[in-house]
This record gives structure tokens, C-alpha cells and sequence, in this order.
């Protein structure tokens, strides 16, 4: 994966399509991060934000940010800063993921709480015949919903 990742980053680069670089960026980097090379998925990330602040995309600079500070070395502060800024602007989908991993970063419930009503906001949003597969069919979804009910169980 990590060599067809580069081959593409390598192709985008050569087309100059900044939005193909920096998905593939953020797509690299967690390959990066799975196989242990935090130094690299850090550099990914890096570039991903300078990116996605040259384009001023939210989504991209919300995850890049988020995924760059909890790797050694990040800086949590700057992407709890980030998600105030551009939080409005960010594509729900990636915005519950990225509450659910500052909610795993920093243990503040509130972060948790907001990705699991996002979470559910868009499952609502489908039609009720395919509300169950929106959660079951996605592990980052059951992941989250497993951990906002374990919260409750706790703490409700």
C-alpha cells in the first residue's frame, strides 16, 4: 500500500493537483503511522496542513492538524485552536472522526459526546431501511458508538 500510495502522490505531484496530493498525503501518512514511521506520517501531515491552509480547506486542515498532534512531538493545543477556527466549515463526516480521536487524545468527554451526535445526526439523515448498515457497516462507527456507550455506562 505504501508503495502505490507514493507511485500516486509521486503521479499528482507531477499533474500539480493539489487536492489528489494532499488526500494522498493524509492517506500515506496513516499507512505511515500504522507501520510505526511517526517521523514520516508526521512530515505527511505537515504538508497536508500547509496544503489545506493554501486552499483553505477546513476539512483537511482540521484533520491534518488533529492527526499531526497526537503523533510524538505534536502540538494538541494548536489543533484544539484549529477545531474552534474552522469547526463550522468542516465536512461532517471527517469532523466526528476527528472529535472521536481528540476525545481519545485528551479524555474530554465533551469532544466524545459531539462525535457520537454527529454520528447520529447523519445516520438520521438516511432513510430508516438503511439507518442499522449505517453503523454496523462502518467499524470507525461502531468503534465510536461502543466507546459513547461505555461513557455512559461509567458516567452517564
Amino acid at each position: 500500500a505504501r508503495a502505490l500510495l507514493q507511485e500516486a502522490l509521486d503521479l499528482f505531484r507531477q499533474m500539480e493537483l493539489a487536492p489528489g496530493i494532499a488526500g494522498t498525503l493524509m492517506s500515506l501518512a496513516a499507512v505511515e503511522k500504522k507501520m510505526g514511521r511517526e517521523d514520516e506520517a508526521a512530515a505527511h501531515y505537515e504538508e497536508a496542513l500547509e496544503l489545506g491552509r493554501e486552499s483553505d480547506d477546513a476539512t483537511l486542515i482540521l484533520g491534518a492538524a488533529t492527526h499531526r498532534a497526537v503523533l510524538p512531538g505534536g502540538d494538541l493545543p494548536l489543533a484544539l485552536r484549529i477545531l474552534e477556527e474552522h469547526r463550522s466549515r468542516c465536512r461532517k463526516p471527517a469532523l466526528t472522526q476527528i472529535l472521536y480521536l481528540l476525545w481519545q487524545a485528551t479524555g474530554d468527554r465533551a469532544h466524545l459526546e459531539d462525535a457520537h451526535a454527529l454520528m447520529l445526526e447523519q445516520r438520521d439523515a438516511l432513510p430508516e431501511d438503511e439507518r442499522e448498515a449505517f453503523l454496523d457497516a462502518d467499524p470507525r462507527h461502531r468503534e465510536l458508538d461502543e466507546a459513547w456507550q461505555e461513557a455512559q455506562a461509567r458516567d452517564p
